[in-house]
């Protein structure tokens, strides 16, 4: 019968950095989307009230221009009132030829002849195009012939003298062919504020929104820093109150103790071997609780320039019983107080001998990355859960039976007052990887 190997999809959460950034990205797009979707309707807004109002207003000055009987009188009616010189930006008459008759304003000399036999026109022999840039939509219409009917005249009065012939109508004789082109553009103001309000304002407050979406995520990172470093903190006080009440409570029975054993070696010389195992275990208890009342007070403690890997080398022997450390670099110093750095490799190594990694499988390794000393210990033991990676460095935390949760979170403080890092991950093939990270002095 076959097994069946389940395989566990792991999903790694982003960080915090990451995520949020890719938050706040997703926010201004959405406002992004918004503003343009604003923008854009209040164009299209101003387009159909511009194209409407634009129709009335050239019937209006067509019929006002057709009523007029001279090019003067049309002259004075552009010029006197301010709101044709604000909407009409050309007005003209062109012959059969497209050569004008009559201009005013921005009006062509003559007319685009292309435009008119390639464009389109409406029944009313009408080309119309719209600049999309400020709105002004410029009209261009063919003039059918002029069908004025006279009236049949009255009969004349009995002995009346004959009526004299009547005057030519310029204004008829100017209009009165089919091939005359009227010419006409107007603008709306409505459209040319709302386009130079959409094209200029619109990005910047665009902009603008990005630099407060990004100041907000900004605030809310440091908020998040802020509160971790208050957590940890409180972490602190309760490992100081704790570790303080400790210390307090060992040093008073180790100290009776120690009196009666210095009774016993009186009373009993032949026992000395077995008073002085008590009284180094004694020493080993005291030694922890100063060392406890130290960290929490300093974790810098006296730094000086130390060579990694003669230490990591002694460290190995004393408890693997070899010297497994295997590394490229010579002298590979770092600043930090020694007796910390010595407490953070034996807690490390110690650690992986009781993972249930067998102790050749316990290595040790250093290079040189980046004007960085990077100190490796791996093992081949059970390894951490994933969902326990996160709480490791926590204060009193552990999964041992006998574990006092203290090491790592003692570890990485020492390792930080050192300005270095300490990383902890499971590796693939089982057993776990810690890696620290330290400055390089260069002497």
């Amino acid at each position: 019968m076959n097994k069946r190997e389940t395989k566990t999809l792991k999903i790694k959460t982003l960080p915090l950095k990451t995520l949020s950034l890719f938050v706040a990205l997703l926010i201004w797009l959405v406002i992004l989307v918004f503003m343009t979707y604003i923008g854009w309707s209040l164009r299209d807004r101003a387009r159909l009230i511009t194209a409407g109002e634009n129709e009335m207003f050239f019937n209006i000055i067509q019929m006002q221009f057709f009523r007029m009987d001279s090019f003067s009188e049309v002259d004075e009616l552009l010029e006197s009132e301010p709101v044709f010189k604000e909407r009409i930006l050309g007005i003209g008459l062109y012959d059969s030829n497209l050569k004008d008759k009559y201009r005013w304003g921005t009006a062509p000399l003559t007319l685009d002849q292309d435009k008119i036999n390639t464009g389109k026109s409406d029944k009313w022999n009408r080309w119309t195009s719209a600049n999309s840039w400020n709105g002004a939509v410029k009209f261009i219409v063919r003039l059918g012939p002029r069908r004025n009917i006279p009236a049949p005249p009255a009969p004349p009065a009995p002995d009346s003298p004959p009526s004299p012939p009547p005057a030519p109508d310029s204004r008829q004789q100017r209009f009165q062919f089919s091939d005359n082109y009227f010419y006409m553009e107007v603008v709306h103001p409505i459209y040319q504020r709302t386009f130079i309000l959409t094209t200029i304002f619109f990005p910047f407050i665009a902009i603008l929104m990005l630099l407060l979406v990004l100041y907000t995520r900004r605030l809310f990172l440091r908020n998040h820093e802020y509160s971790e470093k208050l957590e940890a903190q409180k972490n602190l006080v309760v490992l100081g109150t704790a570790a303080s009440t400790l210390a307090h409570e060992i040093k008073n029975p180790l100290s009776s103790i120690r009196l009666q054993t210095g009774i016993l070696e009186k009373t009993c010389p032949a026992g000395n071997d077995e008073i002085s195992a008590i009284n180094e275990e004694i020493d080993r208890l005291s030694d922890m609780t100063y060392k406890v009342n130290d960290y929490l007070r300093d974790a810098k403690g006296r730094q000086e320039v130390i060579n990694v890997k003669d230490l990591l080398e002694e460290v190995s022997r004393k408890l693997l019983g070899t010297n497994t450390v295997q590394t490229t670099c010579d002298s590979p110093l770092v600043y930090i107080d020694c007796e910390r750095l010595r407490s953070v490799l034996e807690n490390i190594i110690r650690n992986a001998m009781e993972s249930g990694s067998k102790l050749d499988e316990v290595k040790a390794g250093i290079e040189k990355i980046d004007n960085k000393i990077c100190v490796k210990i791996e093992d081949r033991g059970k390894g951490i859960a994933e969902e326990n990676l996160s709480k490791i460095f926590d204060p009193f935390w552990t999964n041992k039976s006998r574990g006092t949760g203290i090491g790592l979170s003692v570890s990485k403080r020492f390792i930080e007052a050192a300005k270095g890092s300490i990383e902890i991950k499971n590796r693939q093939e089982g057993g776990v990887e810690v890696l620290i990270t330290l400055p390089e002095v260069k002497v």
